[in-house]
C-alpha cells in the first residue's frame, strides 16, 4: 500500500460499530510554503465569512488532506530553511495532514530554467557532490520524516547545474541516484516522487529514468494552463500514458488558476494577460473554482492518479498594497486580497 493510500483513507460507522473502509488513495493538497513567513509577520487568514482561523484549521475544514513545503539548502534568510520547514511539518503533521517535502537542492528557486548549486557546494568535485547530496538528503529527510518527498523541483533540465544538467546525462543520473538513495536511507517508508513541469516531453524523460532503473515511486507533474497548454484532454492522455509507461501512480504536484486579473500590490505578477486564460474558465472566483472542479474530475478518472496540489493558495498581498516585494501570485491565490477564502478553497466535495 502506498503512503497516499494509507493516510488518505477513512472509516465509517454504523450502529456504533466501526467498519473500516478500503483506503482511498486519492487526495487534494496545497503547497503552503509562504505561510510560515506570513504568519510570523502577523498575517491572519479568514474563512469565507471573514472569521480568522489558523491555516491548518481552515485547510482541514475545507477538505484539504495534504501539504507540501519547499526546502532550500542555505537561503539568504530563514524562510524555507531547515528549521522553519521542520517546525511547519511538525505542526501540520500534528493536525493530521499528509506531509510532502520538496527538495530544491539550491539556496533559492529551482525550476526548469534555474538549477543553481548551493553556494557551499559550488566548488565540490563530482564524487564529493554525490556524497554531499546523499548525506544532506538523508539528514533532512530523517529529521522531517515526510510521507512523500521530491528529490528536486521540476527537474526537466536536470538539477545542480552544470554537473547535473540533463545534457550531461551521466552527471544527472548520478546525482539523482544519490538523492534517491538518501531518501531511502533517511525515511524508508516515504514515497519518492520525481517532479517534471508540464507534460510535453515527459514520456521521454521518464523513459530515461525507467531505462536506467532510477529508484522512485511516482510521477509528479506541474500543470499551469498558461505555460503547459489549455488542452485538458492532452493532460489526461499524458497521465494515462505515463502510468502505462512507468507502472507508477501519477500526481499533479502543482497547479493554479486566477480568480481575477487585478493586482493587489505593486509587485510584478506572474499572470495577468487575458489571452492566457483557458477559454472555458474566466478569471473570476467562480471561474477559478470551475477550473479546479474540471481538473479534479480529470484526475479522478486517470488510472492511479493520486490527486492534485495547489501551489501557494495562501500567497496574498500580505505586505500591503504598495509593497514591491510582496506577492507575485495574489490573483492566483485561493484567498481574496483581504485574506478571505474564495469559493475554490472549499474542497470538501469537489466532484
Amino acid at each position: 500500500m502506498g503512503v497516499f493510500a494509507g493516510l488518505w483513507g477513512c472509516d465509517s460507522s454504523t450502529n456504533d460499530t466501526v467498519i473500516p473502509l478500503p483506503p482511498d488513495p486519492y487526495g487534494i493538497g496545497a503547497d503552503v510554503s509562504f505561510a510560515p513567513e506570513m504568519e510570523a509577520g502577523g498575517y491572519a487568514f479568514l474563512d469565507s465569512t471573514g472569521v480568522p482561523m489558523p491555516l491548518p484549521d481552515l485547510l482541514a475544514s475545507a477538505g484539504w488532506k495534504g501539504v507540501r513545503f519547499r526546502l532550500w539548502v542555505d537561503p539568504a534568510g530563514s524562510h524555507s530553511g531547515f528549521e522553519e520547514v521542520l517546525a511547519a511539518t511538525q505542526r501540520y503533521r500534528a493536525a493530521g495532514f499528509v506531509i510532502g517535502l520538496d527538495l530544491h537542492y539550491s539556496d533559492w528557486w529551482a525550476d526548469p530554467g534555474h538549477q543553481t548549486k548551493p553556494n557551499r557546494w559550488a566548488s565540490l568535485d563530482y564524487a564529493e557532490l554525490l556524497d554531499t547530496v546523499e548525506a544532506y538528503t538523508e539528514r533532512v529527510v530523517r529529521a522531517i520524516q515526510p510521507d512523500w518527498v521530491q528529490p528536486g523541483n521540476e527537474i526537466n533540465s536536470g538539477l545542480l547545474w552544470p554537473t547535473g544538467h540533463i545534457n550531461s546525462q551521466n552527471g544527472f543520473l548520478g546525482i539523482l541516484k544519490a538523492a534517491t538513495a538518501g531518501c531511502r536511507k533517511g525515511a524508508p517508508e516515504a514515497e519518492i516522487w520525481i517532479h517534471y513541469a508540464g507534460h510535453q516531453g515527459a514520456a521521454d524523460f521518464f523513459s530515461t529514468l525507467e531505462y536506467h532503473r532510477i529508484d522512485y515511486d511516482g510521477v509528479a507533474l506541474s500543470y499551469y494552463p498558461w505555460w503547459h497548454g489549455n488542452d485538458l484532454d492532452a493532460l489526461a492522455t499524458a497521465l494515462d500514458g505515463l502510468n502505462a509507461l512507468t507502472d507508477k501512480p501519477t500526481l499533479i504536484a502543482e497547479t493554479a488558476y486566477p480568480h481575477t486579473l487585478q493586482w493587489g500590490d505593486w509587485t510584478q505578477n506572474v499572470f495577468g494577460n487575458a489571452s492566457d486564460l483557458h477559454p472555458d474558465f474566466p478569471a473570476t472566483p467562480d471561474g477559478q473554482k470551475a477550473f479546479l472542479e474540471a481538473l479534479d474530475a480529470l484526475c479522478r478518472q486517470a488510472p492511479e492518479c493520486r490527486g492534485w496540489y495547489y501551489w501557494a493558495p495562501e500567497w496574498t498581498p500580505w505586505k500591503g498594497v504598495q509593497a514591491t516585494d510582496g506577492s507575485a501570485w495574489e490573483n492566483l491565490a485561493l484567498f481574496d486580497f483581504n485574506g478571505r477564502a474564495l469559493p475554490g478553497f472549499n474542497q470538501t466535495n469537489p466532484q
